[in-house]
C-alpha cells in the first residue's frame, strides 16, 4: 500500500482576506421640487431655497400670491393641467434661468443674466415683462394681453430676442404699447401685435448720449395690425432697423419718425400713412407703401409711389 502524501501546508498569503473594493459615491443629480397643491414647499421662494443649482421646480396648478425672487440657476416649469398663475410678481436675479408654461397676472422682471422664457402667458395692467439693462433673455411663443402700459419693456443695452409672440391690447384702453425699446439691443422677430395704442415704440431716454452708445435694435418679420394710434414710433434720437414687417389698419400713423430719430426701413409692407418729422432722416428703401408719406423735410405734403 502506497504511503499517504503529506498534506501541503496552506499558504498564509492565500488565506489573506482581500480588501473590499470601495465604490465611490456618485454626486446627486438635479432633483425636482413641486410647489402648489399637496407639495412640501409652501411657495415658490421656499422651493428656491430648498433647490440647488440646476434643479427643476414644478409649479402645479395653483395661484401664487407672494412675490417671488429667483436667485439660483434653475428651471421653473408649469405642471400638468392648467397653467400655474403668478399674481405676486417675479424677479430673476440669477445668471441662467429657464421658465416655461406659467401664467403671469403681474410682472416678470429680469435684472441680469442670460435666460429663456417660453410658452408663458401674461395678462395685466402694468409693464408685463421688464428686461433690465444688459440682461439677455430669449422670449418665445408667449402670449401677452396688456391692459395698461407695455407688454414688453426692454431697457438700454438689454440683449436677447422676442420671437413668435402674440401681443394684444384693449383698443378702448389708451396709452398701451406692444413693445417699448429704450436704446435696447433686443431683436424683435416674427411677432403679431394688435389692439394696443402703439405697436412698437423705440426711443433713447438720453437723447444726448454718445453715438457710440446708441444701439440699433432689429425689428423684422412682424405683423402690426389694428392699433388705435401708431404702428411704429421712432422718437428721441432712436436708431432702429425695420425689415420685412407688415403694418395695417393703424388709426393714425403706420410709421411716425420724430425728435431727431433715424433708422433704416427696408422691404416693409405699409398700408397706412407715414410721417417723417423735420430733422429726421431715416433711410427708406424697397418698401411697399400704399398710403401717403408726409415728409416735413420736403416742401408741403407729398404723395409717394408704392415703392419708397
Amino acid at each position: 500500500m502506497a504511503p499517504k502524501k503529506a498534506a501541503k501546508k496552506k499558504d498564509a498569503k492565500a488565506e489573506e482576506v482581500k480588501e473590499e473594493e470601495v465604490v465611490p459615491e456618485l454626486p446627486d443629480g438635479p432633483k425636482s421640487i413641486a410647489v402648489g397643491g399637496w407639495s412640501s414647499a409652501k411657495d415658490i421662494n421656499d422651493a428656491v431655497e430648498k433647490a440647488a443649482e440646476g434643479d427643476l421646480i414644478i409649479l402645479n396648478s395653483d395661484n401664487f400670491d407672494a412675490p417671488a425672487v429667483i436667485d439660483k440657476n434653475i428651471t421653473l416649469k408649469g405642471g400638468a393641467g392648467d397653467a400655474p398663475v403668478i399674481r405676486g410678481g417675479m424677479v430673476i436675479r440669477a445668471e441662467k434661468v429657464t421658465l416655461e408654461g406659467v401664467r403671469f397676472e403681474s410682472s416678470l422682471t429680469v435684472e441680469q443674466g442670460k435666460h429663456a422664457v417660453s410658452n408663458c402667458e401674461f395678462d395685466g395692467n402694468t409693464n408685463l415683462l421688464c428686461l433690465w439693462p444688459y440682461s439677455d433673455t430669449a422670449v418665445s411663443g408667449c402670449k401677452f394681453t396688456t391692459r395698461g402700459k407695455a407688454a414688453i419693456y426692454s431697457f438700454s443695452h438689454a440683449k436677447g430676442s422676442i420671437t413668435k409672440c402674440e401681443i394684444t391690447g384693449d383698443p378702448a384702453q389708451q396709452g398701451t404699447s406692444g413693445i417699448v425699446l429704450d436704446n435696447s439691443c433686443t431683436i424683435i422677430d416674427g411677432n403679431t401685435i394688435s389692439g394696443t395704442t402703439t405697436g412698437v415704440y423705440c426711443f433713447c431716454a438720453d437723447a444726448a448720449a454718445d453715438k457710440a452708445e446708441l444701439n440699433s435694435p432689429v425689428i423684422k418679420n412682424n405683423t402690426i395690425n389694428g392699433v388705435s394710434g401708431t404702428g411704429v414710433h421712432l422718437d428721441k434720437g432712436a436708431n432702429c432697423t425695420f425689415t420685412n414687417n407688415t403694418i395695417t389698419n393703424s388709426a393714425y400713423w403706420a410709421v411716425n419718425v420724430s425728435e431727431k430719430a433715424t433708422g433704416t426701413f427696408t422691404k416693409n409692407a405699409v398700408h397706412d400713412k407715414v410721417r417723417i418729422r423735420a430733422g429726421c432722416r431715416p433711410l427708406l428703401a424697397q418698401n411697399k407703401i400704399t398710403a401717403r408719406v408726409i415728409n416735413e423735410n420736403d416742401v408741403g405734403t407729398i404723395s409717394m409711389q408704392e415703392r419708397y
